[in-house]
C-alpha cells in the first residue's frame, strides 16, 4: 500500500477511512506521512487511538463541511462496498483532496471469474455488510458522476484464492481446500495482465480538473 501511495508523489497529507486498528496508518506515520483516520466501531477507533496516538475520527465528520484541500491522499481499503451513503462520502472526499490529491479504493470485482463461477456462492458479495457490488465499469461511472477521474486499476492476487476457498465451502463443494484452491489460480491466472479481472481490484483515481 505504501509503495503505490508513494509512487503517485502526491503529497504527505493522509486520510484513511475505515482505519480500523490504525496498523496501516502509524506504517504511513512512521514513513513521513501526516495521517489522520476515519473509523465507526468506537472501540477500535479507540486502541488505535491510545495505541498509537492517532487522529481518529468517527463517520460524523464525513457529515460536516471538510476543510478545503486537507488531504493529498484519501484511501478506502475494502470500504466503499460496506458504506451506505456512498454520494455522502465521495463528495465529501472530493472536496477534501487537493487538485493533485489521488484517491485509492479497493473493493471486490462482482465481475471476476470467481464471482462468475460461484454466482450466489460467491463470499465476497457478503449480504447484508456488503452494500455495494462493483465492476470495473461501475467503478468508472460512479466515480466520473462525483468528478472524478478512474486512471489505472491493480490487482489483488491473494483475494482471488481467499474469495474462492471461502466460496467452495459456501457452495458446499469438497474438498473446499482443493476446488477453492483450484478455481483460485484460474482465477489469478485470468487477471495475469489484466488487473481489472482480478477478484478484488485497487482503483487509482484523482480529480476532474475543469478546463
Amino acid at each position: 500500500k505504501r509503495r503505490i501511495i508513494a509512487s503517485l508523489t502526491p503529497g504527505n497529507r493522509l486520510l484513511d477511512i475505515g482505519s480500523g486498528t490504525g496498523h496501516f496508518l502509524q506504517h504511513m506515520h512512521t514513513h513521513g506521512y501526516q495521517v489522520a483516520g476515519v473509523e465507526v466501531d468506537a472501540d477500535t477507533r479507540q486502541r488505535s487511538i491510545n495505541r498509537f496516538g492517532l487522529t481518529v475520527s468517527d463517520p460524523s465528520c464525513l457529515y460536516q463541511a471538510p476543510k478545503k484541500a486537507a488531504f493529498d491522499v484519501v484511501t478506502l481499503w475494502h470500504v466503499l462496498e460496506h458504506v451506505e451513503d456512498l454520494d455522502t462520502y465521495l463528495d465529501w472526499i472530493h472536496q477534501s483532496l487537493t487538485d493533485t490529491g489521488y484517491l485509492i479504493v479497493a473493493v471486490p470485482n462482482c465481475a471476476s471469474l470467481d464471482a462468475t463461477l460461484y454466482g450466489r456462492y460467491w463470499a465476497a458479495y457478503d449480504v447484508p455488510r456488503h452494500r455495494w457490488h462493483f465492476t470495473p465499469a461501475d467503478m468508472k461511472a460512479l466515480m466520473a458522476r462525483h468528478g472524478f477521474n478512474l486512471i489505472t486499476c491493480k490487482a489483488l492476487p491473494f483475494d482471488a484464492f481467499y474469495n474462492s476457498l471461502m466460496s467452495a465451502g459456501y457452495a458446499g463443494k469438497r474438498p473446499a481446500f482443493l476446488q477453492g484452491g483450484w478455481t483460485g489460480l484460474r482465477s489469478w491466472l485470468n487477471s495475469l495482465g489484466h488487473p481489472e479481472r482480478c477478484s478484488s481490484v485497487i482503483y487509482i483515481i484523482n480529480k476532474q480538473i475543469p478546463g
